[in-house]
């Protein structure tokens, strides 16, 4: 069968509720490739991708060949064969009787094309018989549905086919009862027989006749032959033609009879009559095909030998095919192989005689030329010659569409795959490079630098890398990497930062860029927290123990653009980069520190996070600096926390509970923190010397008391404030506007409202101190001189 059957198969899939889904599991279960219309494909196949359709869409094998039918004629006029069918006839009754000669014409243009007999046969009752030959049993849903299609689109009537005789029951072949009312016959029309009868006065003698009709024969009664043309004559120079009889001389095709009399096809006068000429070629032929058979059975005979038992499966929908259905398909078929006569029987009342008049019909001019015949051997009052040229020509289109069809299709999945490509490489783009950069650069524009006044940076190092390096093959090195990193991959799209770069064991990360966001301290702050934890999961391969990350963070502005060609990448640009970077080499393994700035941008976004400050250091090229340990969100982490030994002079690690955290006023201990470790205890043998170490500052303020640096909860708080203010309203004879002026100056002051922090940047300006009304105390924690 060709490829249109299978077409209509999936056709008929997409019309179903979940059409798009069991057309999918169709070409996955049977791993179909688009199939081509003009294709030539196994019954076998055919009839395996119908068997699977049903099976998928849990209906019977009959309702999936009848949905074919009803979608097929949609099929057919998309290709443009439905003006064509449209000529068959001008009711559809004319259309049954000519769809014999519709296939005849197809199949010169699709070689192997067996295509299935249809006979219209209207009894005296005036009831219409369709009689329905095909070798392929089971299918005659498709054919009966497309004609149900057919009718109601064509001729605007519907019909119904009641099942009359079916082959499955063991009948020679299917007929059904055709029920469509006189619509079906059209307007009535005058026989041409009596239609200006007293006209038709022609008398011709027997050389004319010959040469009108040189294919012509004549019979009597007895089948015997009376007049053969000369150009039918020359096709058979050894036979006596005297004493030949009509089925010696030709075999008949069609109509389909059993029983082969005059009287029999007397009755089909009118209608078209194919015979294939029983010529030298004719013979020569068949005994070629029976060499080729005998080869055929003696080949599969010796593969089942070979197989040793094993069976061979093949397709059986029903009886064998019938004598009336192989001869009624033949005519499709044979007309390929042999010299075929088409045309029609005339009755001769006068004589008693039938007269057959007809021309050749050939496939292909090729055909013609193998058999010995040329353009003059088909008469000229015929449609033969142009038939002939026109079928060469629907055959070289029909060729082509296939291949313009083959290449559609293959430049259809080239285009396929090249949309997967391209999905693939724009991902690994965007795993470049930023989404709004990528895509720029994929319309060929070129992506703007760019300028961003606030962001925060992260640098990550693993201390051991060299050590790792040193002692395991490269292998175990990439794996521990790409297991830690891909780690981190995830925990950039979980917090909404951009993974920058990675060169050995750094991994640097950005948040605000390449889209500005406000709380970008506060996203890099998750992240470093979790990417910490994830470091404590992945084991050295060096001795199986936990990696210890040094992590370093800082905010500031950038400038940010691609540079490359050939291998385009993101970079940003800045002081606030190098900042990063020596945040990270200045810190310590398994802790995260940060720089002030971006404790201020912390501050400003009113971030939960836990810290100790670390005081100031010597950061390379910049100088003094004051830095901070972030050791927690919302709560401390204890592993998060630096030893002792990782703070300056200037800091004695306090813990600050953030800005929007209130006091606990139970609380005497922070969350996991060790009170010994860098914080001053509230004993009653301590308070004298805490007049000495610690200084309360009254300053104007329109906020809340709050946990500052230097203490830990309510009491503590109180206990410096009782301390402090035993002279009064001054301390030491120091008015509160000039000592606060001093601490600033001595950057010392660590406590602060809740939108600043004191550090380097910090004018004393910033703090107003007044002796009047309406205060607030805030405690610091000073550094004894």
């Amino acid at each position: 069968m060709f490829g249109f059957i299978s077409n209509a198969t999936v056709d008929f899939l997409h019309t179903l509720e979940n059409g798009d889904q069991l057309v999918k599991q169709l070409h996955k279960e049977l791993k179909l490739v688009d199939v081509s219309f003009y294709k030539h494909y196994g019954d076998e196949f055919t009839l395996k991708v119908v068997d699977t359709a049903a099976r998928l869409a849990g209906i019977s094998f009959a309702d999936v060949i009848a949905g074919m039918g009803k979608v097929q004629l949609d099929n057919f006029a998309a290709r443009g064969y439905l003006p064509l069918v449209k000529s068959l006839g001008s009711n559809f009754v004319e259309c049954l009787r000519h769809l014999d000669t519709l296939h005849r014409n197809l199949v010169n243009s699709y070689p192997g094309m067996v295509a299935p007999a249809f006979r219209p046969d209207l009894q005296s009752d005036g009831t219409l018989l369709l009689h329905y030959y095909s070798s392929r049993p089971g299918l005659w849903p498709y054919a009966i549905a497309l004609l149900v299609s057919l009718a109601k689109e064509i001729y605007h009537i519907d019909v119904q086919f009641e099942p009359y005789q079916q082959k499955s029951d063991g009948k020679d072949h299917d007929i059904f009862i055709v029920h469509g009312g006189p619509e079906m016959f059209g307007k009535a029309k005058e026989d041409n027989m009596t239609v200006a009868k007293s006209w038709a006065r022609f008398g011709c003698d027997k050389l004319a006749f010959n040469q009108l009709f040189p294919w012509h024969f004549q019979i009597d009664t007895e089948m015997n032959i009376l007049s053969v043309g000369s150009l039918l004559e020359s096709r058979y120079e050894d036979v006596d033609l005297t004493d030949t009889t009509f089925l010696n001389l030709v075999k008949l095709i069609q109509p389909a009879l059993v029983t082969k009399t005059f009287d029999s096809i007397k009755q089909y006068a009118g209608e078209q009559f194919m015979v294939v000429v029983r010529d030298a070629w004719y013979f020569e032929k068949k005994r070629i095909q029976k060499e080729e058979k005998r080869e055929a059975r003696r080949a599969e005979h010796q593969k089942r030998r070979e197989a040793k038992g094993g069976s061979v499966r093949s397709y059986s929908g029903g009886s064998s095919s019938s004598a009336s259905s192989a001869a009624m398909q033949t005519f499709i078929t044979e007309a390929v192989d042999f010299l075929h006569l088409r045309g029609e029987i005339v009755y001769l009342a006068e004589s008693n005689t039938i007269l057959f008049a007809g021309v050749p019909s050939f496939p292909s001019a090729k055909e013609l030329y193998i058999r010995g015949l040329s353009m003059a051997d088909l008469p000229m009052h015929s449609n033969s010659r142009e038939m002939l040229l026109s079928t060469e020509h629907q055959s070289a289109t029909i060729t082509i569409a296939s291949q313009l069809e083959t290449t559609s299709k293959a430049l259809a999945q080239a285009q396929a795959a090249i949309d997967v490509e391209k999905i693939r490489v724009q991902e690994l783009l965007h795993n470049i490079l930023p989404a709004q950069i990528a895509e720029a650069l994929g319309r060929g524009e070129e992506a703007a630098v760019e300028r961003f006044s606030s962001v925060s940076l992260l640098f990550s190092s693993i201390p051991s890398f060299d050590k790792i390096v040193g002692s395991v093959n490269p292998t175990q090195v990439m794996d521990f990497l790409n297991d830690l990193f891909s780690r981190f991959d995830a925990l950039c799209t979980k917090w909404g930062v951009y993974k920058v770069e990675t060169i050995g064991d750094s991994y640097m990360v950005a948040s605000g860029i390449p889209e500005a966001c406000s709380d970008h301290a506060s996203r890099l702050c998750n992240f470093a927290v979790d990417m910490i934890k994830q470091s404590w999961e992945v084991s050295s391969p060096v001795d199986g123990s936990a990696v210890a990350l040094q992590v370093g963070m800082h905010s500031g502005k950038i400038l940010a653009g691609v540079v490359g060609v050939t291998r385009p990448r993101y970079c940003l640009f800045g002081d606030t980069v190098n900042v990063a970077s020596r945040m990270t080499s200045t810190s310590l393994p398994g802790v995260i520190h940060y720089s002030a700035a971006m404790m201020s941008e912390i501050v400003a976004e009113k971030a939960p996070v836990k810290f100790r400050a670390r005081g100031d250091i010597s950061v390379k090229g910049k100088g003094l600096m004051q830095t901070f340990f972030l050791v927690g969100i919302e709560r401390v982490i204890p592993k998060l926390q630096p030893p002792s030994s990782a703070f300056s002079e200037t800091g004695r690690g306090n813990i600050w509970n953030g800005p929007s955290v209130g006091i606990d006023e139970d609380s005497q201990e922070n969350e996991g923190e060790d009170e010994s470790e860098g914080k001053p205890q509230v004993t009653a043998s301590s308070r004298a010397k805490r007049k000495e170490t610690f200084h309360t500052v009254v300053i104007k303020s329109k906020v809340q008391l709050i946990k500052v640096v230097g203490v830990s909860s309510k009491s503590q708080i109180q206990d410096v404030v009782e301390t402090a203010l035993g002279n009064g309203d001054t301390h030491h004879g120091v008015q509160p506007r000039v000592f606060a002026d001093e601490l600033c100056t001595k950057r010392l002051l660590l406590a602060t409202d809740i939108g600043t922090v004191i550090d380097h940047g910090f004018a004393p300006s910033h703090i107003e101190a007044d002796g009047g009304a309406a205060i607030t105390l805030f405690a610091a924690y000073i550094v004894p001189q």
